[in-house]
């Protein structure tokens, strides 16, 4: 696939998007390598994303939900990071 031999690490495809996952480092790389390939780029951004999730039970899963949408909520708050498989 393009994304790969442009230099990104995985791709996730979902509701009509694909993601690409590349290395912080090799982000602006990527992204140049695409647009050049004639890719449109819609947005980049710098995320964490969880080596491993972990599973909750269904009354912690509850309380991890109100508490992420308590924190969204916040205006103080920009982004929110989990490795929670909810």
């Amino acid at each position: 696939m393009l994304a790969i031999e442009a230099g990104a690490e995985d791709i996730y495809w979902h509701n009509n998007i694909l993601d690409i996952y590349a290395r912080p480092e090799k982000l602006e790389e990527v992204k140049k390598n695409l647009e050049e390939k004639g890719i449109q780029i819609e947005s980049t951004t710098l995320d964490w994303v969880a080596k491993e999730q972990v599973k909750l039970d269904e009354k912690d899963k509850e309380a991890c939900k109100k508490l992420f949408e308590a924190l969204d909520e916040n205006d103080a708050v920009q982004e929110i990071y989990s490795n929670l498989k909810i």
